[in-house]
């Protein structure tokens, strides 16, 4: 069965990679988008809701870096060679 480059990245090494990529980063986004959604809807400039906003974006924003570091280091030529050649096809 053929399967997309991400699915591949999922299916291999299984549960790690799945658990890496996808549930990590969802559960986080998730999160910060119903953390928002309240800290907007109550107007808090304050707080502690404000505070665990504030967090789970900055922890997320370096999880994303540091998924994008990792791929591009181990993929020998990268994201890049991948969409080229994709183009390609």
């Amino acid at each position: 069965m053929s399967m997309t480059h991400y699915m591949e990245l999922l299916a291999t090494n299984q549960p790690w990679n799945l658990i890496i990529y996808m549930a990590i980063p969802v559960i986080l986004a998730e999160t910060l988008v119903a953390t928002e959604f309240f800290v907007v809807y109550t107007h808090q400039a304050t707080g502690k809701l404000r505070t665990f906003n504030k967090w789970i974006g900055i922890i997320l924003g370096f999880y994303f870096l540091d998924i994008l570091r990792c791929k591009l280091s181990s993929c020998g030529k990268g994201v890049f060679y991948i969409a080229e050649t994709q183009k390609l096809t």
